[in-house]
């Protein structure tokens, strides 16, 4: 199997017919990983802004344009949010004007961040610590909203500095609310905070179900139990030969082990309590997970009807919205519930802090229920699954949180990984297996599971779910590792695309492979490209190691930032400005196509995407 093309290569018209399905939209999915996500997202948003496209008309737009959809889940909702709800322009936003040949940047470059950039949240702040000590001494005292403590830090650190006003419904473009306005008589126009003219896309925010607020973490410790048990059973089987080949003669249709196993295990247990993801942007919010669910002692059949921002449920206290006022679904509510990691935590004293709602469950007889809301990343660490739900051709994936305990941490280089599988690039390899199975053990199952993969061990996030494209003897993963290695080898961004990936049912996330079209992925992991570093001046980098990373002590660390403790509210100006120049250097140097060292094309382009 070649997965390479030669640069003569042309598009026949069998291939054009094969592409012209249902829609060739555009969506970017931004994976989770704190501010180290956010700032590679950053980069990256940046670089297709700067990139004009035709517009039709024979005028040019920045590629931007194209994308309907910015799929957030944890870190990567902070800049999908900002992108089209900060109240600064795009191009001041995005710092737009910055350089991107890497041969240009200068230390003076780095050490100047505009206030109105994004990067200004992103990076160390002025007395922060001080800032955030004195605010969690308030919250803890304020018993009756302390819910509310990571809504209100992450409004602090991430969305007053652009002046986007508090306790507003997330809401549509001017034309849209204006209609929702016509038809909803209690509703004002200043209550709602709608996108900039100049954003085109919508943000997809994903955040996850944990049960009753107080139950001290007694749904999610259920969940622990069948999580346990469906880990045994499904190695059982495998075991015992039931593979995905087994499987595919045994069904007509194609299925995942993992997800029978999990529907099986959840049904016996009587309480069906798994996490449950939510996707909320000024559509509405809805959930498509299929099955009953018992939540206390209310069983509650799923999925819930979607609902609109204003309709979806008040805050949990009584007492707490008459003294302060409603708690609207707003954006800082959103970004909150997206990134809540304490109140995800699995700890008792923290499971308070997640965001708490009282929302209908769709049953006469039953009251609302008050609900704790925490990280999305409990159940997608990715943000890809949200766009494959919408039927988004064209899934644009940024990834920049790899670890895979013990093989692996957050320290991992992308060139650890290819000495790992042997530099391996050729299927033919009669050592090929071996060199895949070292790779595997690197990269984070909560990756992998999306092709059906696990890894070796349970982890304590809700993979098990996440199976979506149908890859029955992985060569999906072998064609990504391969591709990777060679771009690798070359010193290129690790850009590859993965096309006409087949989708396969999946209750938890309510999708139905027949219904969904063939998805193109393209994967940016988020290394550091040695075409990059050689480029960057001395006088900046301090020379350069054998794998293309930063001598100087500041940077030694860029693009694999700390996400640990503190460290993510310590990253320096310049840290984040390189990881912005990376970013956008990324997305230009693959406008055009990736190339491997002899001359085949391994990328065809983001332009032949976006055009």
């Amino acid at each position: 199997m070649d997965f390479f093309s030669s640069p003569e290569s042309v598009v026949t018209e069998e291939v054009v017919a094969s592409s012209s399905l249902e829609n060739n939209d555009i969506g970017l999915a931004m994976a989770g990983g704190s501010l180290r996500a956010a700032s590679s997202c950053m980069g990256i948003l940046r670089g297709l802004q700067q990139k004009r496209i035709a517009d039709g008309s024979g005028d040019t737009v920045p590629a931007m344009d194209k994308v309907k959809y910015n799929s957030g889940i944890s870190g990567g909702s902070f800049p999908a949010i900002l992108y089209s709800y900060a109240q600064v322009p795009v191009d001041e936003l995005l710092d737009t004007d910055r350089v991107v040949d890497p041969s240009k940047i200068t230390r003076e470059d780095l050490d100047d961040m505009p206030a109105f950039s994004m990067g200004f949240s992103l990076s160390e702040q002025p007395n922060q610590t001080l800032k955030i000590l004195k605010f969690l001494i308030l919250t803890i005292f304020n018993f009756l909203r302390l819910h509310s403590f990571w809504s209100t830090a992450m409004y602090k650190k991430v969305l007053s500095k652009y002046n986007v006003p508090k306790n507003k419904y997330i809401g549509p473009n001017e034309e849209e609310l204006d209609a929702i306005l016509a038809e909803n008589e209690n509703l004002k126009k200043d209550q709602f905070l709608m996108p900039r003219a100049d954003a085109k896309a919508i943000p997809l925010i994903l955040f996850s179900m944990h049960g009753l607020t107080g139950d001290k973490n007694d749904y999610m410790n259920k969940y622990k139990d069948i999580m346990t048990e469906v880990w045994d059973q499904y190695h059982m089987q495998k075991l015992q030969g039931l593979t995905y080949p087994a499987l595919a003669t045994k069904f007509p249709e194609k299925r995942s082990l993992m997800t029978d196993v999990v529907l099986s295990v959840r049904d016996r247990s009587g309480g069906g309590n798994i996490p449950i993801p939510f996707v909320g942007s000024s559509e509405g919010v809805e959930n498509r997970y299929h099955g009953d669910v018992k939540i206390g002692g209310t069983t509650v059949e799923f999925p819930l009807k979607s609902k609109a921002p204003w309709e979806w449920g008040s805050e949990g206290s009584w007492l707490g919205r008459k003294i302060f006022g409603p708690s609207r679904l707003s954006v800082e509510f959103l970004v909150s519930m997206s990134t809540n990691f304490p109140g995800s935590s699995g700890m008792d004293f923290l499971s308070d802090l997640g965001n708490k709602r009282k929302i209908g469950v769709d049953k006469e007889d039953s009251p609302d229920l008050s609900i704790r809301f925490a990280d999305g990343g409990s159940n997608d660490l990715t943000g890809i699954i949200p766009l494959v739900q919408r039927n988004v051709k064209n899934v644009i994936s940024i990834y920049n949180f790899n670890q895979n305990p013990p093989y692996s941490d957050f320290t991992t280089t992308y060139a650890d990984i290819y000495k790992a599988s042997g530099g391996c690039k050729d299927l033919k390899d009669p050592n090929f297996n071996y060199h895949f199975t070292g790779w595997l053990k690197f990269i984070n199952p909560r990756l992998t599971c999306l092709f059906g993969y696990f890894g070796i061990k349970k982890i304590n996030h809700a993979n098990i779910l996440n199976h979506v494209f149908w890859d029955p003897d992985q060569d999906v993963l072998k064609e990504l590792m391969v591709k990777f290695n060679t771009l690798h080898e070359n010193g290129q961004p690790l850009i590859a695309e993965l096309k006409d990936l087949e989708v396969i049912d999946n209750p938890f996330w309510g999708i139905k492979g027949e219904e969904t079209q063939k998805i193109n992925l393209t994967l940016i992991w988020f290394n550091m490209p040695k075409k990059f570093s050689e480029q960057v001046p001395e006088s900046v980098s301090g020379g350069i190691d054998e794998d293309g990373l930063f001598k100087n002590p500041e940077f030694e660390t860029v693009p694999h930032l700390s996400p640990d403790g503190t460290d993510v509210i310590n990253y320096s100006k310049a840290e984040i400005n390189l990881m912005g120049h990376l970013g956008s250097w990324m997305v230009d140097q693959a406008w055009d196509g990736l190339k491997s060292k002899d001359g085949k094309v391994v990328f065809d382009g983001f332009g032949k995407i976006f055009n």
